[in-house]
């Protein structure tokens, strides 16, 4: 994160897809709102062995600086970040990192409390 070229940075796990349009609709979401410092949507979680998908709904919009605190309600494949605000949030703690994938959660709790 800390090599960020663009105005936005967006996640992708290596074994997560994105739907083609996701860009383009978060670019002109971007344009619409260039007051938010985060964009991120709902997601299909899909299972390889019976081809079943199923939606991961993380609700609520708007201000969430209170729902997060309770659950990561950001599926971070789906995150897309201001710039600025990455640094002044702090980037990811990578003394965080392991299996149960706080990482993450700190690093969005940090950005929409600011």
């Amino acid at each position: 994160m800390r090599m960020v070229r663009g105005e936005y940075v967006s996640f992708l796990d290596a074994d997560d897809l994105w739907n083609r349009e996701k860009l383009r609709i978060y670019e002109e979401k971007a344009i619409e709102n260039p007051s938010f410092a985060l964009f991120y949507s709902d997601a299909l979680a899909f299972d390889d062995e019976t081809g079943l998908m199923r939606l991961i709904r993380r609700p609520p919009r708007g201000n969430i600086s209170e729902a997060i605190l309770t659950g990561n309600i950001v599926v971070t494949s789906t995150a897309m970040v201001k710039k600025e605000a990455i640094a002044s949030a702090g980037f990811f703690n990578e003394t965080f990192l392991c299996p149960a994938g706080v990482e993450d959660w700190d690093f969005f709790i940090r950005l929409v409390q600011r």
